[in-house]
């Protein structure tokens, strides 16, 4: 069977910029450009992918905006208080892209479009030709994909998240994510719960109920808490926002990923962006060699 593996381009250079503290010889941050592609080579070889994709973000998306004006509104403050350099980060971005073209990987980015959603849309296309995907993120949202065709592997923890150990690892199975996270919240997207539902609240809901969809239709007993009313109300809101099938059911019809890739390797344009950061590992041909075996 074909593995592809599918890379939350955003989040694992996020990664690397933070694990990887390294400058050019002119004191160039190169900590991302140099950590990217080093951690994309050894995902590769751990995996033994036969296709890769790697996704960025593009704006917010303006239909989630629509239905929440606040929609990742906190994470321009988390970078500043970071102390993040955002300038240096997108500029390393450009470059990293360069540096996959020239690689021959396929890089997919759309302006308005998040990394999420062409995620879903390329694993669906896979998963539907009967080939497996790795999703390669931190993003908790990518559990409620999880399925015999396709898991997840969490490239800080190490650790390979299934549809089978899901249960295990969070407590809730695929089908329960959305729900989950529509309790509980998102932090990182600035999405409200019900306040009062932690981890362990939502969960016992979830086992009473079966489902909010379930205690909405008059499950069980009604809660003085969570009225059944307010259920439906955080069900609509919080599933647009965070259930990525529902999401390209009703506003992403027809959209198409184009993946656009030689193939080849670009030697010249390598040694070209390498060269701005010092980095001459990349231009061996040890380190070429694993991205030549792509499909």
């Amino acid at each position: 069977m074909i593995k592809n593996i599918v890379i939350d381009g955003n989040n694992l250079m996020y990664r690397a910029y933070h694990k990887f503290k390294t400058k050019s010889r002119k004191g160039i941050d190169s900590s991302a450009a140099y950590g990217f592609p080093y951690i994309l080579r050894s995902l590769i070889n751990q995996q033994k992918a036969d296709k890769v994709l790697v996704v960025f973000d593009g704006k917010k998306d303006k239909n989630r905006l629509a239905i929440h004006p606040g929609y990742k509104g906190t994470r321009g403050a988390k970078k500043k208080a970071r102390d993040f350099d955002q300038e240096q980060f997108i500029s390393q971005q450009g470059d990293i892209k360069k540096m996959l073209k020239a690689l021959g990987v396929p890089v997919i980015h759309k302006s308005n479009r998040e990394a999420d959603d062409l995620m879903w849309l390329y694993t669906r296309k896979a998963k539907r030709k009967g080939e497996a995907v790795v999703i390669v993120s931190t993003d908790k949202d990518f559990n409620q994909l999880l399925s015999p065709n396709i898991s997840i592997w969490h490239p800080w923890k190490n650790k390979r998240i299934t549809h089978k150990n899901l249960i295990n690892v969070y407590g809730y199975t695929p089908e329960q994510c959305v729900d989950y996270l529509s309790l509980v919240g998102d932090k990182s997207d600035n999405i409200e719960g019900k306040k009062g539902f932690g981890d362990k609240t939502t969960l016992k809901f979830i086992k009473e109920y079966g489902s909010l969809l379930k205690y909405i239709r008059g499950a069980g007993e009604e809660m003085n808490k969570f009225t059944r009313s307010e259920a439906k109300e955080l069900y609509n809101m919080n599933r647009a926002l965070i259930d990525l099938r529902f999401f390209a059911r009703t506003y992403l019809k027809g959209e198409k990923i184009n993946i656009k890739s030689s193939g080849k390797i670009d030697r010249k344009e390598l040694a070209i962006i390498c060269s701005k950061y010092d980095i001459s590992t990349f231009t061996d041909d040890s380190f070429i060699k694993t991205f030549k075996n792509l499909k």
